[in-house]
């Protein structure tokens, strides 16, 4: 087994591909964000890249050639030939690293788990994209006071109630604050009435409505896409409400976003 630095151009990513004949399903949106980061020029040479058997099949970089041939973009790339065909029993077999890893071993130490969940409920999804990459949390982090925004919103949540401090609620009510429709106390005091169930009068039904919503909705609670979505438009709904002073009694109108999501990739 050998490994050197090779030019992958589209072409040769092709070539390649050719010996792709006994891999696992290809991915289209692990191949999205490789091409986005490869066309950004942030797809970077890596120990391990593209690995190949003793009889030339291709056991590992699939994606990331097919991200070369979709952004028609040449990238540096370690690539090994001759390896055992034992590596299939053992590859890709451990925990894979997720976003929040990834930029806390580079450095970020503000990437945490529920830190990065936000991030990534905040910024809009690029056309055909089902999620947004590494980079981009970044991009979006890094730019303007978004950030400090999320880390604000988080410390008004001082306990964590399943269904109530969840990723899409905390986005919303980053968002109306880096749009300026919100104050740091005003959050602080929608948060409060959110988790304990005890507000004022109308001044705090809002609150009380969307925290009855949540917790008698088991179907909100879901990883789905459009459930996150769901609970991100009702959330900016009863924050509105909330901040505006109308009483509510039940959920308002939420078939839009009241404060955009951030551009992708920047603010």
């Amino acid at each position: 087994m050998h490994t050197k630095q090779m030019t992958v151009t589209p072409e040769l990513a092709k070539q390649f591909l050719t010996q792709n004949t006994n891999n696992r399903s290809v991915r289209p949106s692990v191949v999205k964000r490789y091409a986005a980061d490869m066309l950004a020029g942030k797809f970077l040479l890596m120990p391990h890249g593209i690995v190949f058997l003793k009889d030339g099949t291709l056991a590992d970089g699939q994606h990331r050639l097919l991200a070369i041939v979709d952004s028609q973009t040449t990238q540096q790339m370690m690539v090994t030939f001759e390896a055992d065909p034992e590596i299939h029993l053992f590859q890709d077999r451990l925990a894979v690293r997720k976003e929040y890893d990834c930029l806390k071993m580079s450095g970020f130490d503000w990437a945490d788990k529920d830190t990065v969940a936000v991030l990534k409920m905040a910024i809009e999804l690029k056309a055909g994209h089902k999620t947004v990459s590494t980079t981009e949390i970044l991009d979006s982090a890094l730019n303007g006071n978004f950030l400090e925004c999320v880390q604000s919103v988080k410390t008004s949540f001082t306990t964590k109630k399943k269904g109530l401090s969840v990723a899409p609620v905390l986005a919303a009510l980053s968002l109306a604050m880096f749009r300026k429709a919100a104050s740091g106390s005003q959050v602080e005091r929608f948060a409060q009435v959110l988790l304990s169930g005890h507000g004022q009068g109308d001044v705090d039904s809002a609150a009380i409505t969307l925290r009855n919503k949540l917790l008698s909705s088991p179907e909100l609670s879901g990883q789905g896409g459009s459930q996150r979505e769901t609970v991100l438009r009702m959330t900016q709904a009863c924050f509105d409400a909330f901040l505006t002073g109308k009483t509510t009694r039940r959920t308002p109108k939420h078939d839009e976003l009241i404060w955009a999501k951030l551009p992708n990739g920047a603010i």
